[in-house]
């Protein structure tokens, strides 16, 4: 009898540990956000001046890219602008006006003889050195402008400041359907909305319309996780931003929002292939896949921006020692994202995990990839093969980065030379393959050589290495260049 109960007890213990195993996990909901954009927020102004005097002591000024301000202070500033709409907390208000109203201010560290040498100096340097910064600084502007913590010399610091970084876009106004045409029209449409009444806001509007037209409604030409998330995000910011809900009604961007779900891998990320970093960027996907959730009731969108957080904060609180997610500092980067996934997030759709198996993601022209998997668990296997070429499509918009940009030794859809390319195998938890990542620097290792070789999976036999006493005439004949290969799907 005792033998029975103590059998009956061990039975039962097992199927309630079966189940515990099995269950579902607590859904990330719309408060959890904006948790973890208070305690990024938290953090982000107690380490404010500290990181300013730091960067001050060691500036990111480029030979390449110029003045390069930083990020953080205006990522910063976007979450403070956001939990003042939140709260109406005046402090929060308070505390992005100052990081706004002084970004400007560090351009004073920009040597002039370097500012000599760029003739697109010549009028000034920006305040706001790049785009992935714009809009988030003028997202934070419109956020605080009513909250009546600026007075009228500081409104026209940042306005200045803003309008004089927007009317710096003419001067290399990229375009075609990539990430960083994207990122400008996303940039001048805020602009254009933070500061309507400016006499140029037109003109801005304008261009903003013509970078993104090429994004709205046609494929993009790049094919590299990293810049694919940058572009979707670009793009839902701008639908987002110019009142543009048909942009999201669009099948390209349909077929993106299942193409990436079918590249979820059992680690919890999306696969990295083309110019990436393992875990890198995954931030960007998932307001886009709480909107897209939203939008079209779609529980397996509700999973990817589900397992994309859960995962990664995993990560992040095993590296800090922190057993409870709710406490995780995800930094004012992440955060700044997170401002938008909990806008858009909707608590009523319920995750749901994908349910195929092995198959074309999603076809041989666009997606150009084959995944091999038995489930959608974290010890499932999958192999991810990135089969083509770079193809036929966006001629026009690639021969024109061929024409502009310095990488002779990449493909212009940020890619590698992947053709018949193993860019991911993991199996029983174990990653034991992935793609090698993004280059170190440019040109991509030495002189370039290592293109269309290093980032690869693939046998390298070679004699010797160069090093940096290369000749003019080595540099001349051009080593590392990608060679073009053509490749097709035959079967699958």
């Amino acid at each position: 009898m005792r033998f029975q109960t103590l059998f009956t007890r061990f039975f039962l213990s097992l199927i309630c540990l079966a189940f515990l195993s099995t269950a579902p996990q607590a859904q990330t909901l719309k408060k959890d956000y904006l948790n973890w954009i208070k305690i990024a927020a938290d953090a982000g102004w107690t380490d404010y001046q500290p990181s300013i005097e730091r960067w001050k002591k060691a500036p990111n000024h480029h030979e390449l890219w110029g003045y390069d301000s930083p990020g953080g202070p205006i990522y910063l500033a976007d979450l403070l602008g956001y939990l003042y709409q939140e709260t109406k907390d005046r402090s929060y208000a308070e505390k992005a006006r100052d990081i706004l109203a002084g970004y400007g201010d560090l351009r004073e560290t920009y040597p002039k003889e370097m500012q000599a040498r760029r003739i697109e100096y010549s009028e000034g340097v920006p305040a706001i050195s790049n785009f992935f910064i714009m809009p988030p600084y003028a997202r934070a502007y419109m956020r605080i402008r009513q909250s009546g913590a600026l007075d009228a010399k500081t409104k026209a610091k940042i306005e200045e400041a803003l309008a004089f970084s927007l009317d710096f876009i003419f001067r290399f106004p990229e375009w075609g359907t990539h990430n960083r045409a994207m990122l400008r029209a996303e940039s001048l449409a805020y602009g254009a909305t933070a500061l309507a009444s400016h006499p140029r806001a037109a003109k801005w509007r304008q261009l903003a319309e013509t970078l993104a037209s090429d994004s709205m409604k046609q494929w993009e030409i790049e094919d590299a996780t990293g810049y694919h998330g940058i572009w979707l995000y670009s793009v839902f910011s701008y639908a987002d931003v110019s009142k543009r809900d048909d942009v999201l009604q669009s099948p390209m961007v349909k077929y993106y929002l299942d193409y990436f779900v079918q590249l979820l891998t059992p680690h919890g990320n999306i696969a990295d292939f083309g110019d990436a970093h393992w875990n890198g960027g995954w931030e960007r996907f998932v307001p886009v896949y709480e909107k897209a959730a939203t939008l079209f009731r779609n529980p397996q969108y509700k999973y990817l921006a589900e397992q994309l957080t859960r995962r990664a904060l995993e990560r992040s609180a095993k590296a800090s020692n922190i057993t409870d997610l709710a406490k995780v500092n995800i930094g004012a980067g992440v955060g700044s994202a997170f401002t938008d996934a909990h806008r858009w997030a909707d608590d009523s759709v319920k995750p749901q995990a994908p349910t195929n198996m092995s198959g074309d993601v999603l076809e041989d022209v666009i997606g150009k990839k084959v995944v091999f998997r038995n489930g959608w668990q974290p010890n499932s296997t999958m192999m991810l093969l990135n089969y083509r070429d770079e193809g036929d499509g966006g001629r026009l918009g690639r021969d024109f980065l061929r024409q502009t940009l310095s990488v002779e030794e990449e493909k212009m859809h940020h890619g590698h030379a992947d053709e018949n390319s193993i860019a991911l195998l993991m199996s029983g938890g174990s990653v034991l393959l992935h793609d090698g990542g993004y280059r170190p620097d440019l040109p991509s290792g030495q002189y370039g050589a290592w293109r269309a070789d290093y980032f690869h999976n693939r046998v390298v036999v070679r004699k010797d290495k160069r090093d940096k006493t290369q000749d003019v005439y080595e540099f001349l004949r051009g080593s590392g260049n990608y060679r073009p290969v053509r490749t097709q799907k035959i079967d699958f």
